[in-house]
C-alpha cells in the first residue's frame, strides 16, 4: 500500500489507485463506494491529491480507526498507529485508471500471508 523505501533511499512501489472492479474478490466494491461516498469525498480533494494517495490516506484511517490504541479524544496520540501513518505518509503515487493486467492476482486468504507470494507478489513486508 505505501512506498518501500530502498538502502540508497529511494522510494518504489506504492498503491496506483486503480482497482479492477472486474475482479470477482471486487465483486462488492462498487455498492461500498456508492454508499459511502468515496466519489464525492474524493472530488473534495482531486485538486491536489491522486486518486492512490487517496485511496492509501483513506486505507490508512480505517486501520488506524480498528487499532486498540485509537483515541476518540485524541487521534495522533503519541506512538498510535495513526500518528505513525501521518507522521510517515508520503505523497506522490501516480494514478493509474487501468489495470487489467492484475486480474486474478488477489491472495488466497485460505494460505494467510503466504497467499500474497503466491499470487506473484514480493510477499507482506
Amino acid at each position: 500500500m505505501d512506498y518501500r523505501i530502498a538502502t540508497d533511499g529511494t522510494m518504489t512501489g506504492g498503491s496506483d489507485g486503480c482497482i479492477n472492479l472486474a475482479e470477482a474478490d471486487n465483486t462488492g466494491l462498487p455498492s461500498c463506494i456508492a454508499e459511502y461516498g468515496v466519489v464525492e469525498e474524493y472530488a473534495k480533494h482531486s485538486s491536489y491529491l491522486s486518486l492512490a494517495d487517496f485511496f492509501v490516506i483513506i486505507a490508512e484511517a480505517a486501520t488506524s480507526r480498528a487499532a486498540t490504541d485509537f483515541s476518540d479524544s485524541d487521534h495522533f496520540a503519541e506512538g498510535s498507529l495513526a500518528q505513525k501513518f501521518r507522521d510517515g505518509f508520503k505523497y506522490g503515487r501516480t494514478t493509474v485508471e487501468t489495470c487489467d493486467w492484475n486480474h486474478e492476482r488477489m491472495p488466497n486468504p485460505e494460505y494467510g500471508c503466504n497467499g500474497d507470494e503466491d499470487a506473484g507478489h514480493d510477499g507482506l513486508k
